[in-house]
C-alpha cells in the first residue's frame, strides 16, 4: 500500500467519543463556523453549481447537513482533516471517524495494511464498527433534524459502501477510490428490497489497488438491487488522487493530482447538492400540500 508523508497539524476539530462494544473510538467533530463559509464559492473555487439548490449558498445560519467522513487504510489524520475543514467551511457538521480504536494509529503502510485487513476480511464487523460513529453522529444534538451523509476514501470507501448495503439510514453515501467488491452484496430486489439511499462511487481507470475488472460486477449488483448509484470513471486517474500527502507509488498507479481532486470534489459537492435539493423540494411539496389541505378543511 502506499505511503504519506509527515505534515503540520491544523485545526483537528473537537474530540469526539464513542464506542463499539468495548472498543473506545476517537474521531474529531468539525462544526462549521456561523458566516464563515463563502456565498456561491467553496475553498477551490467556484461552488459547482454556482448557487445553493435554493437559490444562494448558505451564510452559515443552520447547518446544511451531516458527514460521516471516513479515513483512508492509515487511520485518522491531518489528510483526513483538511477533507473535514473543506466540508465544514460550507455549512456541513463532519464527523471523521474513527474505525481502528483508540490508540491504534499505524505508523507505516505495513501496519496500516495489517489493521485494515481485519475489517475488510470481516464486513460484518466493518458495518458494525461504522454504525457505532454514525448513530453516534445521528445523535449529537447538532445534527438533529439534518440529511445524515456518508463520505470514505479507499478504505473508507468501502465502508461507506457497506453501510449503504446493510440497510443503516444513510441519507447519501459517496465512495472515492473504495474497494467495491464484497461478501455481503445487496441482494436482487426481487429477493429482498433493502433500503439505501442515493450512491456516488469516484474510481480511478488506472487503479491497481482496486482495479478496474470490480467495476461491471458493483455495477451489476447495484443494478439488480435498483439503487440509484451514479459511477465516475476518471480514465486518467490511479489510487489515491484526492490524498495531498500520499507519496506516489508507481506500481500501485497510486498518486496525488490536484486536477483530478478538483474535479473529484466538484462531483461530491454537486452529488450532495442534488440530494440536499430532491429532499428540500420533497418537503417544500409536502408543506404546500398540507396548507392547501388546511385551507379547504
Amino acid at each position: 500500500m502506499p505511503a504519506m508523508t509527515d505534515s503540520p497539524t491544523l485545526n483537528a476539530g473537537t474530540p469526539f467519543l464513542c464506542a463499539d462494544g468495548e472498543t473506545s473510538l476517537e474521531g474529531a467533530l468539525f462544526m462549521p463556523a456561523p458566516g464563515t463559509h463563502p456565498t456561491g464559492t467553496h475553498p477551490t473555487g467556484t461552488h459547482p453549481t454556482g448557487t445553493h439548490p435554493t437559490g444562494t449558498h448558505p451564510t452559515g445560519t443552520h447547518p446544511r447537513a451531516a458527514v460521516l467522513l471516513v479515513h483512508e487504510f492509515m487511520g485518522p489524520g491531518e489528510y483526513m482533516h483538511r477533507h473535514a475543514r473543506r466540508l465544514s467551511a460550507l455549512g456541513f457538521v463532519v464527523l471523521a471517524c474513527d474505525m481502528y480504536g483508540a490508540g491504534v494509529r499505524p505508523a507505516n503502510p505495513e501496519e496500516g495494511s495489517r489493521v485494515s485487513r481485519i475489517y475488510r476480511g470481516d464486513r460484518e464487523r466493518m458495518r458494525r464498527r461504522l454504525r457505532a460513529s454514525f448513530d453516534a453522529l445521528r445523535s449529537h444534538p447538532a445534527t438533529q433534524g439534518l440529511p445524515v451523509f456518508s463520505l470514505g476514501f479507499s478504505f473508507g470507501g468501502c465502508a461507506v459502501l457497506e453501510l449503504a448495503r446493510s440497510g443503516a439510514p444513510v441519507d447519501a453515501t459517496c465512495s472515492v477510490y473504495g474497494y467495491l467488491s464484497t461478501t455481503h452484496p445487496l441482494p436482487p430486489v426481487e429477493e429482498k428490497a433493502v433500503p439505501c439511499g442515493p450512491l456516488l462511487v469516484l474510481h480511478g481507470a488506472h487503479d491497481r489497488i482496486v482495479p478496474l475488472e470490480d467495476v461491471a460486477p458493483f455495477a451489476q449488483e447495484m443494478r439488480d438491487a435498483q439503487t440509484d448509484c451514479r459511477i465516475i470513471l476518471y480514465s486518467d486517474a490511479g489510487h489515491g488522487f484526492c490524498n495531498e500527502l500520499l507519496i506516489p507509488d508507481e506500481p500501485l498507479k497510486s498518486w496525488y493530482c490536484p486536477r483530478l481532486a478538483h474535479r473529484a470534489w466538484k462531483d461530491i459537492l454537486g452529488f450532495f447538492d442534488t440530494v440536499l435539493a430532491t429532499a428540500e423540494g420533497t418537503a417544500f411539496a409536502r408543506e404546500s400540500v398540507s396548507t392547501q389541505e388546511s385551507a379547504s378543511a
